[in-house]
């Protein structure tokens, strides 16, 4: 995979980022948050593995809301 693909997943990835959710308190939305977190790292093993020069904490910056 190459930056362009990375750069890709993380601005999709970004839009269904839970952190702007109005009912944060709410269990369910919890639970969003904590799936989503998942998600991420999982994207980011993945990445590693396929390419050694990839950035995971670049990558979660550019997937949380707004980067």
């Amino acid at each position: 995979m190459t930056r362009n693909d990375f750069e890709i997943l993380a601005r999709h990835l970004s839009a269904m980022n839970p952190g702007t959710l109005d009912d944060a308190g709410d269990t369910h939305t919890a639970g969003y948050i904590e799936g989503y977190a998942a998600a991420i790292n999982q994207v980011c093993g993945a990445c590693s593995a396929n390419n050694s020069r990839f950035n995971a904490n670049l990558f979660k910056k550019a997937c949380a809301k707004g980067e």
